[in-house]
């Protein structure tokens, strides 16, 4: 596996980390594992669409974007755990627009 990871001030030359390792320290899988939450979490704010999506939706939000843009959580699983509940969400969601 390899990472590009520019998510903090950290990066190396101000154009990312690459390789196995970032600068922080963070590993590869575990920047891959924040990309994947960002994207799980860029689609329940679509399926959200503008509106409010709700107590539980906007609170999984808040926690999968403190996991990954304050890059201070480099563990796997929790990240892992987020990414399964933004996708119970967006599971939540979508069988609430069918209805």
């Amino acid at each position: 596996m390899s990472m590009f990871c520019f998510q903090c001030e950290q990066t190396a030359g101000c154009t990312g980390c690459t390789g196995k390792v970032g600068v922080c320290g963070k590993t590869d899988e575990t920047a891959n594992l924040q990309d994947k939450l960002t994207g799980a979490l860029v689609g329940l704010a679509r399926l959200a669409n503008g509106e409010n999506p709700g107590e539980k939706a906007s609170r999984v939000m808040i926690e999968g974007l403190f996991t990954t843009i304050t890059n201070v959580n480099f563990d796997n699983e929790a990240i892992y755990l987020q990414i399964e509940k933004v996708r119970e969400e967006i599971g939540r969601a979508s069988c609430r627009e069918r209805v």
